[in-house]
């Protein structure tokens, strides 16, 4: 198989059904799901987290009640490699307004499921 071939229905369902639990579940399932050299990539002032900093900030920061994944899209990107790109809107309890934000996850296969590697949100604009 290369690049370019299409993602199957269930991996795609697989990947964002991952997706949510990373965004409304707690740093048990940051220590399950991220890759050892994972990187984080927030607005400011968050900016690159590694993987041991993204499990910290998971333990002390209040978790998403809340989050629509629309506009989902995958690529594959090789072989046991998968892009989840989509557009978010998530909220939670200190948050008076929703948060939007594009975002783009690259998850690797490992074993029978999926690590994330790389995951990126840029706010969307208003």
């Amino acid at each position: 198989m290369h690049g370019n071939e299409p993602v199957a229905p269930d991996q795609e369902a697989q990947l964002v059904a991952l997706e949510r639990l990373l965004w409304t579940g707690g740093p048990d399932a940051y220590e399950e799901h991220l890759a050892p050299e994972a990187l984080m990539v927030f607005p400011s002032p968050v900016g690159v987290l590694e993987r041991a900093a993204t499990v910290d900030s998971i333990r002390a920061a209040d978790r998403w009640q809340q989050v629509s994944l629309d506009e989902v899209r995958t690529s594959r990107l090789a072989d046991d490699v998968v892009a989840l790109v989509y557009q978010a809107t998530a909220s939670r309890t200190d948050l008076d307004e929703p948060y939007r934000a594009a975002v783009a996850s690259t998850y690797r296969r490992a074993g029978q499921g999926w690590e994330l590697v790389l995951h990126q949100q840029s706010p969307a604009a208003g």
